[in-house]
């Protein structure tokens, strides 16, 4: 999987539910509830390689392309991570902002006028023309990988980790206080809590699914619900962006399609600090496309089509007995986000057999392009 949720995919992958569908708002063929079709498309930008055109890259496994975007008094930033600026749209005019401090940028946002870039491990602030301000560091024992998403929160400047762990930056002496931990509860089962400060929302999702905590506001909970194909031990899920109130009541859901994806940016979802309007960013063949979704409490399931995916993946042997609840691995979460993590700061040494490559045998360019006898970090890079 792509690194839209790195430790949480490793996680996923090794907590793969299989079980009866998923509890989901009501569906009607009268509304998509699709994040694009049921939608307000606000801005599109063609992928190519021209300078007004988006940057796209190809790649066997995962295709890369903008990482993340930001809406702010109808504006809109895009981060072209392949490109390394940002693409905004201010009004009737769209400009290219280089981006400075960060190689392939995956993380950003916009706060008073001034861009926030997340580099290796620090903070870049960037104005609206592309001149470097100043950086500070990140949270300590923080570095890139921890970091889930950047955002403006009523004009504080917020970073949310992984763990769901959220940070508040003073912009004046570059220094951060921990804001909150969120806690979700019942992992894959009927009802998901998730713990805020000061409240708690019992969230009924279904067995297959699974909640990612985004945001939230003193009167509603803005989160992402991964539904999992059923009894099929694969990757194939629907992602819904779901709004409930603090009495686990849905407000409305809108459904991304990602059967039509080109890439799977890191932050494809995100709210406008002055309006409270929610937005996406959806990458497809021909472009990216910026959306003010309709949130309804009725959509389109597209799981009949993901099954069918994972019907063709999965041998009729291979498949599980649907059953209410069940994991594949005992294993606790937090075991395998331990092992996850040793996994990604794994150190090895690159060798010049490991960049001969073959026949069938495609190189990966972190080892292709590193030095002999140089220091990689992750799994290592193994033939067959």
């Amino acid at each position: 999987m792509k690194r839209i949720l790195s430790i949480m995919f490793v996680t996923i992958m090794a907590l793969v539910v299989i079980g009866s569908a998923g509890a989901r708002p009501e569906m009607h063929k009268s509304y998509s509830g699709d994040a694009l079709e049921d939608a307000e498309v606000l801005f599109f930008v063609p992928a190519g390689d021209g300078d007004d055109s988006v940057g796209y890259m190809e790649d066997e496994e995962n295709n890369a392309g903008p990482e993340s975007f930001a809406v702010s008094n109808g504006n809109i930033y895009i981060l072209d991570s392949v490109k390394n600026r940002v693409i905004a749209k201010e009004g009737d005019e769209t400009r290219y902002i280089p981006v400075k401090g960060a190689e392939h940028p995956v993380h950003f946002t916009l706060l008073d006028n001034r861009f926030y870039v997340v580099g290796a491990d620090r903070i870049n602030a960037i104005d609206l023309n592309g001149s470097a301000l100043y950086d500070f560091p990140l949270p300590s024992d923080i570095t890139e990988f921890n970091v889930f998403r950047v955002y403006n929160n009523r004009n504080e400047l917020c970073l949310l980790t992984h763990d769901l762990v959220c940070y508040k930056a003073d912009l004046s002496t570059g220094e951060w206080t921990m804001a909150y931990d969120i806690d979700v509860d019942g992992e894959f089962e009927q009802t998901e809590t998730i713990v805020l400060p000061g409240a708690k929302v019992d969230i009924d999702i279904g067995t297959t699914c699974l909640v990612q905590y985004l945001q939230h506001s003193e009167d509603e909970v803005i989160v992402g619900v991964y539904e999992f194909v059923p009894y099929l031990p694969v990757i194939e899920t629907e992602y819904t962006v779901r709004k409930y109130n603090m009495q686990g009541q849905l407000v409305g859901a809108s459904v991304i399609n990602n059967l039509e994806a080109y890439s799977l940016p890191n932050t494809f979802v995100n709210v406008d600090p002055s309006t409270g309007n929610i937005y996406t960013m959806l990458s497809r063949e021909d472009g990216i496309y910026i959306t003010k979704p309709n949130f309804r409490t009725e959509y389109v399931s597209h799981m009949e089509e993901l099954t069918e995916i994972a019907e063709r993946i999965v041998s009729e042997s291979e498949r599980n007995t649907p059953m209410r609840f069940s994991t594949v691995t005992n294993n606790k979460r937090s075991t395998v986000k331990n092992r996850s993590e040793l996994a990604r700061d794994h150190e090895w040494t690159v060798i010049p057999r490991n960049k001969q490559g073959g026949t069938h045998i495609t190189v990966p360019g972190y080892v292709s392009q590193a030095e002999d006898n140089s220091t990689v970090y992750g799994i290592p890079y193994c033939w067959g």
